[in-house]
């Protein structure tokens, strides 16, 4: 596992997929001409190749993709689907974010898309403005063994009162692309012992680690660009197990930063550890 230290964190791209390789350019030149509206449809989808999907996501999302992932076939087609990350997506509340699962077919044509946010998908949660939630998409494999792939979703800036401690969500998916079950980690998730300062921003990255040890589960880490040791935004990466139902398995969790025993580094003011990983 590689772990980047950086002052920002614009892209959380999948290795997975060739394709995203020229993602950046196409979301940069974005044509007019090119986009569905905010209602977007699947007719018009149908038309739409790999080349130009960013452009009509961006566009109807509200501008900026931040993460792009492949993810296990969920309708059985032979063709793997696209996670999509629009966090500054105003469903619900403004910046709030939102994810689309785009469904793949021969050629890389699209015929359908699912939205997950605050108002559509089922995802049965009410994001708070600026919540950022897309910022970072992880596939997770089949993790309740019901046949169908399941991801994780970043909410960097997801907060309480103010806080922007962070989140991320494990979603169960449906074949559909919608969200059957979904549990929210976070600072007062059950079981959770770490202490996070204002601004941890919690979920800004997310790799899927699998059982590392064959034996307590399959383990996410999760990146803390913004957590403060001694100094602010230092940035700090929190290891934890997941229990079938998405669930953060209590007391499982193991913080990195700049104190870690054996860390061998020492982390300084806004090093950002944790933007990526």
């Amino acid at each position: 596992m590689i772990t980047g230290t950086c002052g920002q964190n614009n892209m959380n791209m999948s290795k997975k997929i060739v394709p995203v390789v020229f993602a950046i350019s196409l979301v940069l030149s974005m044509s007019e001409s090119l986009y569905a509206q905010n209602n977007l449809d699947v007719e018009s989808l149908k038309k739409y190749s790999s080349e130009n999907i960013f452009k009509v996501i961006s566009k109807a999302g509200g501008g900026r993709i931040s993460a792009v992932t492949e993810i296990n076939d969920l309708d059985s087609n032979g063709f793997n689907e696209w996670a999509i990350g629009i966090p500054n997506d105003d469903d619900g509340n403004n910046d709030a974010g939102a994810i689309y699962i785009v469904f793949r077919y021969a050629g890389n044509v699209f015929g359908r898309f699912q939205k997950i946010s605050s108002t559509k998908g089922n995802l049965n949660d009410t994001l708070p403005a600026l919540a950022g939630f897309g910022c970072a998409i992880e596939p997770l494999g089949d993790l309740d063994g019901n046949g169908v792939a399941d991801i994780m979703v970043g909410a960097s800036k997801y907060s309480k009162g103010g806080s922007e401690h962070g989140a991320v969500y494990t979603l169960l998916l449906e074949e559909d692309g919608t969200v059957r079950n979904r549990r929210r980690i976070d600072v007062d998730s059950i079981g959770m012992s770490v202490v996070l300062n204002t601004g941890s921003e919690m979920g800004a990255s997310i790799a899927y680690l699998g059982n590392v040890d064959g034996m307590h589960g399959p383990e996410v880490a999760v990146g803390i660009p913004g957590y403060q040791d001694f100094s602010t935004d230092e940035g700090g990466l929190l290891l934890f197990t997941l229990e079938s139902d998405g669930s953060m398995k209590a007391s499982s969790e193991f913080l990195i930063h700049g104190s870690t025993s054996n860390f061998g580094h020492t982390l300084d003011y806004n090093d950002r550890f944790g933007a990526s990983v």
